[in-house]
């Protein structure tokens, strides 16, 4: 008789496959017991120089993060022998396509984590005596061995005027045209922040929608994304500081964006972040910034 309890506590999902859950539409029990690799910190890469002439030691470096490899062993509870056979190739054709990448779910009492993985050796599979019970073994590497919670976002307009309060300069031969300018309570800042609650750095992903007037100027501390063309309406610029890519409407724009310092974009841990978007020309009612990050873990 299969054990009882499903599903579990900590539950694991990978390319359609749902472990720890409860049974499938065939009966069949899919449990994850033992997992290496994604709890532990990933491996060490340090760049430590030679050690000097009279010196003690080796002069510190930068320490970078390997890749996290993850080792997930369980085993498949099938209530026939059909439904175990075709266990067998569900778990053989996991992760198979050449090129896929594909995110590995752990839900646990405090939300879902994902990475992104690839399939590193051959999936083990070996049948119990009985033919309804197999054994299996996955082992998974991430390029990237952080690991992310959900997409969170924040957005800001332009900074737009109140329709009371302030001060309307009309005095002659201050070449103001009767409009004034209004120095009232605003309904935008023009900046939004944003905050990584992990404990490994993210990058995030900023959109400005148009009408925008060049020079387009994304600020975040001393650090400038400046772009040079205008933007329409109907237009999307995509800021990717991870891949360090600059898109309109999905095409490269990196030859008209200046950007100062990548780096400076990231998002520490713990640490807000202040965005401020600023461009050539009076506040208008429909352009935008948008921020979408991931906070991440190691």
């Amino acid at each position: 008789m299969p054990p009882s309890g499903l599903p579990l506590r900590v539950r694991w999902t990978l390319d359609g496959l749902v472990f720890n859950g409860p049974p499938d539409a065939a009966g069949r029990e899919w449990v994850i017991d033992r997992v290496t690799g994604w709890s532990a910190s990933p491996g060490v890469r340090d760049s430590l120089a030679a050690p000097r002439t009279g010196d003690h030691g080796s002069w510190p470096g930068t320490v970078y993060r390997e890749a996290r490899t993850i080792r997930l062993d369980g085993w498949v509870y099938s209530p026939t022998w059909e439904a175990r056979r075709d266990a067998e190739h569900r778990l053989a054709a996991l992760c198979a396509e050449p090129a896929g990448r594909y995110p590995l779910t752990c839900t646990e009492e405090t939300g879902d984590l994902v990475a992104e993985v690839v399939q590193e050796d051959p999936t083990l599979v070996t049948i119990r005596p009985g033919g309804l019970w197999l054994d299996f073994s996955l082992q998974l590497v991430a390029a990237d061995p952080r690991k992310y919670g959900p997409e969170q976002t924040a957005a800001t307009r332009l900074p737009a005027p109140s329709a009371t309060g302030g001060l309307d300069f009309t005095a002659p031969g201050l070449g103001f045209d009767g409009t004034g300018l209004d120095f009232g309570p605003q309904e935008h800042t023009g900046r939004l922040t944003a905050t990584n609650t992990g404990t490994a750095d993210t990058a995030p992903v900023l959109t400005l929608t148009g009408p925008l007037t060049p020079p387009v100027i994304v600020t975040r501390d001393r650090a400038t994304v400046t772009f040079l063309d205008p933007i329409t309406a109907d237009q999307r610029l995509v800021i990717d500081t991870r891949q360090r890519l600059v898109q309109l409407d999905g095409v490269s724009a990196r030859a008209r964006a200046i950007v100062t310092d990548w780096d400076a974009f990231t998002l520490h841990p713990g640490i807000p972040g202040v965005f401020v978007l600023t461009h050539n020309d009076r506040p208008n009612p429909t352009a935008s910034l948008t921020l979408a990050w991931r906070s991440a873990w190691w």
